[in-house]
């Protein structure tokens, strides 16, 4: 199986895809599978060496995860992927590889 059919599989395990009669809602599965695809070529990247090891991989799921249940908001701004916990926002690499520069990362939103 693919990583692509694993994802979905996973997608519509934790109801972020669900079906309804002939309509598909995802309402949030599109953004996560671009964070997905990034990650991945993140992770073959050999200038992001940080993201090799297991952990990322599992850091980003749980981010993902979170994501799906509305816990936390993904979006992409100017080609990178922010993360928005109530109203402090970080770069999603910075997250995953612990190379988050809290004084500079990190802002409260205006």
């Amino acid at each position: 199986m693919s990583i692509e059919d694993t994802f979905l599989k996973w997608l519509y395990d934790v109801h972020a895809i669900d079906k309804v009669d002939n309509v598909v809602h995802a309402e949030r599965a599109f953004v996560a599978h671009s964070i997905l695809k990034w990650y991945i070529q993140k992770k073959w990247d050999s200038q992001f060496k940080d993201f090799k090891d297991a952990q990322s991989g599992l850091k980003c799921m749980r981010i993902l995860q979170k994501y799906l249940k509305k816990e936390l908001d993904l979006f992409w701004e100017n080609g990178i992927i922010v993360m928005r916990v109530g109203n402090v926002t970080a770069p999603l690499q910075g997250e995953i590889d612990g190379t988050r520069n809290k004084s500079v990362a990190s802002r409260e939103n205006e």
